[in-house]
């Protein structure tokens, strides 16, 4: 375990970061979002068609396109690499894991680092 130091000598992962990894791991949290969003918008569109008799035919193919979008996004998530190591961000092996659908981390499987810049924290060089 590393020596805690004081505040002052820490600075955070945000300021210190490389803009690529900053970028790298927006667009993680963004598959992260999409993926979420996609799931969640189910059951409000499908309580929405079937208030109306009208449109339940619709049903089928709108659920065909949500599930095509689930299987997308959850791609994107299971495959995004972490920018630091360049390895599978949710997985430990060499395949994509689909173990953030399940249980979303916070941080990279193999390297530690962290999804959002501002948790980040680099012991500075003074």
């Amino acid at each position: 375990m590393t020596p805690r130091l004081p505040r002052r000598h820490l600075a955070t992962g945000a300021s210190l970061m490389a803009p690529e990894e900053r970028r790298v791991l927006e667009r993680i949290r963004r598959a992260h979002w999409q993926f979420w969003l996609v799931l969640a918008l189910w059951l409000p569109a499908a309580w929405a068609i079937v208030r109306h008799p009208a449109a339940v035919p619709m049903l089928a193919p709108i659920t065909t396109l949500w599930g095509i979008a689930v299987i997308v996004t959850a791609i994107r998530v299971a495959r995004s690499r972490c920018p630091r190591c360049n390895r599978y961000f949710h997985s430990k092996t060499d395949a994509p894991s689909w173990r953030p659908l399940i249980t979303p981390s916070s941080r990279c499987a193999n390297c530690g680092l962290a999804l959002r810049p501002e948790r980040v924290i680099y012991p500075s060089l003074e």
